[in-house]
């Protein structure tokens, strides 16, 4: 078997997330690097990688890459994906898949005319407790959805001098809060119910409307007694919370909170789903354990163990070795490198470029919601992005 050269455009903490990944996955070689400064190279060199560029295009154009990791910002998402399917080449994409529906759209339907092979970073969709949930669902075991509800909370912008890149909308876009963290809630309750949302209202909430961004524009994490200096004062437009009610195609209801303020919680995603007969609670800080929750009988959690499991293939552990965020970001690449070797479909936990348009049309509809202070329909095709 022929190994797949692979290039990483990006080495921040979720292109290095990426590169460890890839190491792990047999066949797979990564072989290029790149970057907006001289430093990828300083960067390059400490992951043992052969060959850095400080133009994505020269990677892209590079004949010993045969697929790209685009881990960059969200402002370079559309062009180097638009490059890396016109290159001819394998695409795996952070999301968002763009910073607008539009553009999502037009990347979906590149793909597709070019047969290319792409992909969209949802890495929960890899955690086996949340596909055994998935299963059960679609199995018919918990009855007919009624409810979904749960948060994504998160601490690390709860003071003013914490800063990102994704604060400034010309590099992450009008939404933060719910385009960074909603969006996995959102993908998630869709792919494990089976149904997408189709309505939306929500409320958005800048608590804090002014941060102090670093003379080097780093990422910042400080204590409010630090004596780091406070920078330069940044009016910030974009949410550091949001509390939303969603409606799915199924008839379920359902709400979640996202918020990047709130103090402890580092990490944490739940999802919980309301059924006829039974419930299920998943929580990605104990991403090992699955709640069944029964009116007629004591609740119970189901371990993660795959000689038990309804997807056993996810699981590459042996029971009680946990498996954990960095795990699930593998399975998922894996997966997509499966399909990639095989020509067959994709494992339903890799996320196609048309669930990326979906996750990026959602975020628009939250903020028309919010700015209009009303229900918001969700697109239910590509073809009606533009009517919106």
């Amino acid at each position: 078997m022929q190994p797949v050269r692979v290039g990483v455009i990006g080495l921040g903490f979720i292109g290095r997330a990426h590169v460890d990944a890839l190491r792990r996955i047999p066949g797979i070689t990564v072989v290029a690097a790149a970057g907006s400064s001289e430093r990828i190279k300083d960067g390059a060199v400490r992951l043992g990688i052969d060959r850095a560029y400080t133009d994505y295009r020269e990677l892209v154009r590079d004949p010993a890459v045969d697929a790209v990791h685009n881990c960059t910002p969200n402002q370079l998402h559309f062009q180097i994906n638009q490059a890396t399917v016109e290159a001819g080449k394998a695409c795996f994409a952070e999301k968002p898949l763009t910073v607008t529906s539009a553009e999502a759209a037009e990347l979906v339907e590149l793909a597709s005319k070019r047969n290319a092979r792409v992909a969209v970073n949802f890495n929960h969709r890899g955690f086996p407790q949340l596909q055994q949930a998935r299963a059960m669902i679609g199995a018919g075991q918990i009855g007919d959805v009624y409810a979904a509800h749960g948060s994504y909370l998160q601490d690390w912008l709860l003071y003013d001098i914490d800063w990102n890149w994704r604060v400034d909308p010309r590099l992450g876009g009008a939404s933060r809060t719910v385009a960074d963290i909603g969006s996995h809630w959102m993908d998630l309750a869709q792919h494990a119910i089976g149904s997408p949302i189709v309505e939306v209202i929500a409320d958005l909430h800048t608590a804090i409307p002014v941060r102090f961004r670093p003379a080097a524009a780093q990422t910042t994490f400080q204590r409010p007694s630090s004596e780091h200096a406070r920078g330069t004062p940044f009016q910030v437009d974009s949410e550091d919370f949001a509390s939303v009610l969603v409606r799915f195609d199924n008839g379920a209801h359902g709400t979640f909170t996202v918020s990047q303020i709130s103090a402890g919680r580092k990490n944490q995603l739940t999802l919980e789903i309301d059924g006829a007969r039974a419930a299920l609670a998943w929580n990605s800080e104990e991403s090992e354990r699955l709640w069944v929750g029964s009116r007629d009988d004591t609740a119970k959690y189901a371990q993660r163990d795959p000689r038990h499991a309804l997807v056993p293939e996810v699981s590459t552990l042996p029971p009680g070795h946990s498996e954990g965020w960095n795990d699930a970001l593998r399975t998922t690449i894996a997966g997509f490198y499966d399909s990639l070797r095989s020509g067959e479909p994709a494992a339903p936990w890799v996320a196609s470029w048309e669930d990326g348009w979906r996750g990026v049309a959602l975020t628009e509809a939250i903020l028309a919601s919010h700015r209009n202070r009303q229900w918001t329909a969700v697109p239910r095709s590509r073809s009606r992005v533009r009517e919106v």
